[in-house]
Order: structure tokens, then sequence, then C-alpha cells
């Protein structure tokens, strides 16, 4: 691609990037929270994040097949991001926790269709040199985005003066218009000219699993996610009981851990290239063993503020680490379906494990109070996150 197309490219892919994280910054901090004020119990608080897990993989193999077939991916993104959108803006139409987990599961199975897509785009437009770079400064564009949508909600939630499931409905609502504006964003993007996969879906999921190096770092992956997610329905039930937050203070809690993500991705941008991203992988999902033991000693929002100042440090180098090898390590022309199996085993994780952290508080709950009950997913979820880190440390080294 010549460099002033390559150029004008890289403006709509950052574009995207902003307005796509803006609607994750009015949506992700606040929809759990919006069904638990709609009264959901720890059951159903568990099925909230196991069902939209469940529905963000079930179909990727197929997407990511789709993606590496179809010549023009940027019509996969803008119909996946449009239909999300739409469900996420009717869910603030209902009052009842059971359809809101409903139309947040539709939302999910839409919005699969955009990651395979979107990361088989990006392969047919980046050169490989400039990955690790452009994925940093993707992730600092989408931190702003993030920043500058969450301090909105919090602005008008303090505005507005509504407390309980009200105050979520607004920056719920901007957050489907700002999808519809990250979908329409991508139709200008003129796509390279990597060839379409025209082998049958059988034949390439055949290639992906027998690729033994990354199937076996997609095991350790599906490990820790499950692990990970135990803690899911435990955050939503501690921020929101018994913290109490609101959009308010999760505005608040948001925007400091926004902040801190632009600073990591300004450091990661120069740097991440140069170093063992599979040994940077392992030592953040290690040290995110620091989310649940804070939130299980001190669940108030001075202590979570501080964590989220520390974790998302982490979170930071993790998400770049693994956008960077999902690009990297599949053959050119099978990004979408190397990324799908990823995105299906390791969501298939998220939803095993958020839907055993329900269970674990909701039969614990009885014997121990929902204290104790919330501490003990809390913790299972930190030292499995310990393990699974340390193990994908000593498992790889990435290829020079």
């Amino acid at each position: 691609m010549a460099p002033s197309k390559l150029e004008r490219s890289l403006r709509l892919i950052y574009v995207r990037a902003f307005a796509a994280s803006a609607s994750i910054g009015m949506s992700a901090p606040f929809a759990g929270l919006y069904v638990a004020k709609l009264g959901a119990s720890s059951l159903q608080l568990g099925m909230l994040h196991s069902l939209s897990n469940l529905a963000s993989t079930v179909l990727q193999p197929v997407w990511g097949y789709l993606a590496d077939r179809v010549r023009r991916k940027k019509y996969l993104v803008f119909a996946g991001g449009i239909a999300s959108s739409i469900a996420l803006m009717l869910v603030t139409v209902v009052r009842d926790a059971k359809w809101a987990i409903a139309l947040l599961t539709a939302r999910a199975l839409a919005a699969s269709l955009t990651q395979p897509a979107w990361t088989a785009l990006l392969g047919t437009i980046l050169p490989p040199a400039m990955v690790g770079g452009v994925v940093a400064r993707l992730n600092q564009w989408a931190s702003v985005g993030s920043l500058a949508a969450t301090l909105a909600s919090g602005a008008i939630s303090r505005a507005w003066g509504v407390r309980g499931a009200d105050e979520f409905v607004i920056p719920l609502t901007l957050a489907g218009t700002a999808g519809i504006v990250a979908a329409a964003s991508v139709l200008p993007l003129e796509e390279g000219e990597v060839a379409a996969v025209r082998r049958p879906l059988r034949e390439v999921m055949g290639i992906v699993i027998g690729d033994a190096e990354y199937m076996k770092f997609v095991a350790l992956s599906f490990g820790y996610g499950a692990f990970m997610s135990i803690a899911w329905p435990a955050f939503t039930y501690s921020t929101a009981i018994e913290a109490g937050f609101g959009v308010f203070e999760q505005a608040v809690r948001t925007v400091v851990g926004s902040v801190v993500g632009i600073a990591t991705q300004q450091f990661l941008r120069e740097r991440i290239d140069k170093y063992d991203k599979y040994r940077l992988l392992g030592l953040a999902r290690a040290m995110l063993a620091v989310y649940p033991l804070v939130f299980a000693a001190a669940p108030s929002f001075w202590p979570i503020l501080a964590v989220t100042v520390v974790g998302e440090v982490f979170v930071q180098v993790s998400m770049t680490a693994i956008a960077a090898l999902l690009l990297e390590l599949p053959p050119k022309g099978l990004v979408g379906s190397y990324t799908a199996v990823y995105n299906l085993l390791t969501g298939l994780a998220f939803s095993l494990g958020s839907a055993l952290g329900g269970l674990i508080m909701e039969f614990t709950s009885p014997l121990f109070g929902p204290s104790l009950s919330v501490d003990a997913a809390f913790l299972t979820s930190a030292v499995g996150r310990i393990v699974f880190g340390v193990l994908l440390t000593r498992s790889f080294r990435e290829r020079s």
C-alpha cells in the first residue's frame, strides 16, 4: 500500500478506535451495574457474564472463516457494529433484569462478528514491522475515547441528579450512538490486496488446530480465562452493592483507569516490539491477581480506585501483547480464523468461569453470608491468575 494511502487508512483506523472505545466507555462500566440495580440475583449476575461471553464466542469459527473468505472485510465490521449498537440502545427500554440480560446477550452475539473481521482487516492494511506500534497507538486512542465518554457520562449523571437504575439510561443510549458512528467510520477504508481464503472451513480449522505452539498458547489462555472470570460476578456485586457505586463513582474510577491506560500505551508504543510478548503477557496476567485480592480485602471507593491505578498498567500490557501476538502468529490470510479460535476457546473459558463464580456466590451465601461468598470467588480467581500467568512465562519464548 502506498505511503499516502497507508497514512489515510491509519487516520480512519484511529477514528474507528476512538468511536468504538467511546461506546465501550459508556457501556462496559455501567451495563452490569444497571442489571444489578434492576434487582438481579447473584446467579443472574453470573449468568449475565456467562451468557454474554458464550454469545461472543459460539460463532467465532464461522465469523473468522467468513472474515478470511470475504474480500471486503469492512462490511462485516459495519454489520456487527450496527446490530450490537441497536441491541444496546434497546436495553434501556426494559426494567426487568432477565430482559436486560437477554438483550445484552444479543448485543454480544452481534458484536462477536466485529473482532475477527477487524483483526483480519488490519492484517490486510498494516505492514508487519508496524504491527506492535500501531496496536499500541490503537489502544491509546481507545483509552482516549473511553476517557472522554466516561467523563461525559459522569458529568451528565451528576447534573441529572438521579440515582438507581434510571441514571444508567443516558450513558447506555449514548454508547449505542457512538457504536453506530464507529461502524460507519470503517466504510471509507481501502483494504489491502491479501488474497481471500478459498479453502473449506474444515480444512482451515484443521490448519489452526494443527499448529501445536499456537494451540498450547490458547490452552493456557483458556485456563487463565476460566479463573480470571470467576471474579466477574463478584466484581459486579461488590461494586454495585457493597461499595454502592453509581454512574458518578464508576465514571471516576473508569476515568482514572483511562488516564493510566493512555500513559501506559504511550510508554508501550516504542517498546512493545523490543521485548518478548509472551513474557510480558504472563507477567501482566499474574499481576492482575491484585484486583480480586483488593476487592476481597476492602470493597470501598478509595481502595478500588487505588487498585484501578495499579491494575490498569497490567491490563494495558496484557491487551497490547495479545493483540500483537494475534497479528504476528498466524500465516498470512488466516488471521481471522486464528483469531476466531482464540476468541472461541477463551470466550468459552470466560463463560464457564463466570457461571462458576455466580454458583459459588449463590450456594455459599446461605452458609457463610454474602460477604464471605464473594470473597471465596475473589480468592479462587486470584490463585488461578497467578498460576496460569507464571505457566505462560515458563512455557514460551517469542520467535526471533
